[in-house]
């Protein structure tokens, strides 16, 4: 049996310190009335950036700034059959009023970082709460990457990781 690969973007949306989450719809075929972010599956031949922002755009109507990845799951439930990979983008809320898609979502909040927990959340976004990468990012503890681009871009082959830390490019793989 040949094994589908499927990859999602998601969106945390930041706008004043709290964070959008919406409740899928219970005519939504998939989790119906657990909350979730923002996001959905990449379109073949479609750019991450760009899937990122129709996903948002097409759930909420907001208009966000993208500013770094800050996780990846993988979904193993469904293997051999298919394989999904999650990632979850901090974002920045840029303007728009939220208006859902009932037969997505019916209802959003922006909540503060310590209430996401309570909330029956999808499971990528419950594995990423309760991660320790969570409430380093929330609390701002690992920079944007927009603050350490110019250093990092002093050294020769540099990169960041996905935790905005400069890495370095070393027989084809990157380090920290």
């Amino acid at each position: 049996m040949m094994t589908y690969f499927y990859f999602a973007v998601h969106s945390l949306i930041d706008k004043n310190g709290k964070y959008l989450i919406t409740r899928r719809s219970k005519k939504n075929d998939y989790m119906p009335l657990k909350w979730d972010i923002p996001g959905g599956l990449v379109e073949p031949g479609e750019q991450i950036d760009e899937s990122l922002i129709r996903e948002v755009t097409e759930e909420t109507k907001l208009k966000i700034e993208i500013d770094r990845v800050i996780y990846i799951y993988t979904n193993l439930d469904q293997i051999p059959r298919k394989q999904t990979f999650q990632s979850i983008y901090l974002c920045n809320y840029i303007s728009g009023n939220i208006q859902l898609n009932p037969d997505e979502h019916d209802k959003f909040e922006w909540v503060e970082k310590d209430d996401l927990k309570n909330f029956d959340s999808i499971a990528f976004l419950k594995d990423f709460i309760d991660s320790d990468i969570f409430s380093k990012i929330v609390s701002k503890k690992i920079p944007s990457k927009r603050r350490e681009i110019d250093e990092c871009t002093k050294t020769e082959n540099a990169s960041l990781s996905a935790f905005g830390k400069p890495t370095k490019r070393v027989n084809g793989g990157w380090i920290d």
